[in-house]
């Protein structure tokens, strides 16, 4: 990679403790270009077994840190307060979303006996503007449309920090 003046590593597999190889390997090469890996890597074991050779790293993920987002404050005082913990655990911004992203499809489909066909077909066409993300489908492909659902995390200072949707961020 150094020989070759590559910018950018992506660590592609899933375990923390590979990539936290990885990293000490590129950081004694010497190696200076972005580094960025995949969700499963965002753990402490990654941060803790990398040491220093973490940081700067920036991981993606399909969730957000739901302290960082203005929009999910309300969730994470109502949140903290009903289950009694300090921090919101991951996932439950977009569980909420999920949830209430149904809950949309029920309400919309009436009270007429919701059969699991109309209820697919309702959501499959809905859209849902969630705290983290936007929950849409695809209309040709039927599959979930991910581009508003990834999000960017970077290690500083051995802890990670949220940065925010990968689209919404200005380029370095």
């Amino acid at each position: 990679m150094l020989a070759d003046k590559a910018e950018a590593v992506v660590y592609g597999g899933s375990s923390p403790h590979r990539a936290a190889r990885c990293a000490r390997a590129l950081e004694q090469a010497g190696f200076r270009g972005a580094r960025m890996g995949p969700e499963p890597i965002l753990e402490a074991a990654f941060i803790e077994e990398a040491g220093r050779a973490a940081e700067g790293w920036v991981i993606c993920t399909t969730y957000v840190d739901p302290a960082e987002l203005p929009a999910a404050a309300r969730f994470v005082t109502a949140y903290k307060k009903r289950f009694g913990v300090r921090t919101v655990e991951r996932f439950a911004v977009e569980a909420y979303d999920a949830l209430n992203f149904v809950a949309q499809g029920l309400r919309e489909l009436g009270g007429t006996g919701v059969e699991r066909g109309a209820m697919v077909h309702r959501l499959r066409t809905s859209t849902y503007k969630g705290l983290a993300k936007t929950i849409q489908f695809d209309p040709v492909t039927d599959q979930f449309h991910w581009v508003n659902g990834l999000f960017l995390h970077r290690v500083q200072n051995g802890t990670s920090h949220f940065l925010g949707r990968y689209d919404q961020l200005k380029k370095a």
